[in-house]
């Protein structure tokens, strides 16, 4: 069974460099993570001046270098550079994600917290009222 997030989040590389020289390899990405209209919501409430866009974006670059003992292979340099890359643009996108999730999980506590105060604000007001209509009740 997948979960809401499997299914709704989705991390899509836009562009890809690949520049060898040498026995070196370099994979720069270009990435979008791609969010649900319900996580942007969430992150509007924590922040009611920004209006997220439901992406967050970023760089990664993944790097290759053939060993001196070893005979270059340029096809093998690329696809090691760019899961390099990728697993870059990965890690660093669940980094943003759960910073900026962090932030909904903090108003969401703040807004708990301030919830039980108030409950406990009633019962006491609803007890000390109970009490004074018995008393005058008398």
């Amino acid at each position: 069974m997948t979960t809401f997030f499997e299914r709704n989040v989705k991390l899509r590389i836009d562009t890809q460099r690949v520049m060898v020289g040498g026995a070196k390899c370099v994979t720069i990405v270009e990435w979008t993570l791609m969010l649900p209209n319900g996580i942007r919501a969430l992150l509007e409430a924590v922040n009611p001046k920004y209006k997220y866009d439901i992406t967050i974006s970023g760089t990664s670059t993944g790097v290759t270098v053939c060993h001196p003992d070893d005979i270059f292979s340029e096809e093998t340099g690329r696809k090691i550079s760019l899961a390099k890359a990728e697993s870059k643009a990965y890690s660093t996108a669940r980094r943003l994600l759960l910073k900026e999730l962090m932030k909904v999980y903090s108003l969401i506590e703040a807004t708990t917290n301030e919830a039980v105060r108030f409950d406990f604000k009633t019962s006491s007001v609803i007890e000390h009222n109970e009490g004074y209509i018995r008393r005058i009740s008398e």
